[in-house]
């Protein structure tokens, strides 16, 4: 299948991002350090590092323009698969141990913090706040291979400092100090920031929470301990059979313990958020918060 003037893939399978990715620097580098000058970036890194992005940007199509940032000269624009983007101020910072441009044999990309900077003037601010809260949550180790974040807080505020104009540092930054350790999915980022919007009270995130007694109960997504209030987001698995019996028995538990348990989908989170935020400040209120939204 013709994909641009002599660039031809297979169609079944079709080729992923990163095969034409690597099969478009064949043709314009020699050595491993060629490479580095040609960093896949932005929506391209962005996607074979696993971030989230919005619907339009998340997946490859076939054929479209992938990222590439270049350094110095002008490359050629006559590559419909080429979308190039010049470089602003690269290299690792004092206390940033993560290099900017992460390397392989075959390709180099900008790294997941370095991607987050390149994005930041392209994405709206509460995917910002998406993808830092994706980078500094601590991985559970019994479901990930890694036991650490892709990255400290501290770090991201650090490299936006140093490497971004005046207007997207004041953009990031801001989307920074709204990010916390603790959400487990685009949608759990997105239903805090509603209900901080609301003006609720700030939950904790993925808190254990304990009976009377000390007995460990469960560890709801958001919990509000002052006022034994707890928030689940239920995601897709939340369907399964023997997941709504779990579901079930954990409520039972809680509410045998004293605590508010607040169940929320995805079908609530429209109109930003409109009824979840409702349904939250309801159970609230009734456990003696006294605020309005």
């Amino acid at each position: 299948m013709r994909l641009a003037k002599g660039f031809y893939c297979r169609i079944d399978p079709p080729p992923t991002e990163l095969e034409v990715i690597r099969a478009l620097l064949f043709t314009r580098t020699n050595t491993r350090d060629d490479l580095a000058l040609y960093p896949v970036s932005h929506f391209s890194a962005a996607r074979i590092w696993g971030m989230p992005l919005p619907t339009r940007n998340a997946s490859y199509t076939q054929g479209q323009p992938v990222d590439i940032t270049y350094f110095s000269g002008s490359p050629s624009r006559r590559n419909p698969l080429l979308k190039w983007h010049k470089a602003i101020r690269y290299g690792a910072e004092p206390g940033i141990t993560e290099p900017a441009i992460y390397r392989t044999d075959t390709v180099c990309l900008t790294s997941r913090w370095r991607t987050l900077l390149d994005l930041t003037p392209l994405l709206p601010p509460d995917y910002l706040v998406i993808i830092a809260d994706h980078l500094v949550r601590q991985p559970r180790q019994n479901l990930e291979q890694r036991s650490k974040p892709y990255a400290a807080l501290s770090d991201l505020e650090r490299a936006a400092r140093a490497c971004l104009s005046i207007r997207a540092k004041r953009k990031l930054l801001r989307a920074l100090s709204l990010s916390r350790v603790g959400s487990d999915s685009p949608l759990e980022t997105l239903l805090r920031l509603r209900l901080f919007e609301a003006g609720l009270p700030e939950p904790d995130l993925n808190l254990h929470i304990t009976d009377d007694d000390g007995k460990p109960l469960h560890q709801p997504d958001m919990s509000w301990p002052r006022y034994r209030v707890a928030l689940e987001y239920e995601g897709q698995h939340h369907s399964l059979p023997e997941q709504i019996s779990r579901d079930i028995s954990r409520a039972e538990r809680c509410r045998r313990a004293g605590w508010r348990e607040v169940r929320i989908e995805k079908s609530m989170m429209h109109n930003r958020a409109e009824v979840a935020v409702a349904k939250v400040a309801e159970a609230l209120r009734e456990r003696g918060w006294q605020g309005t939204c």
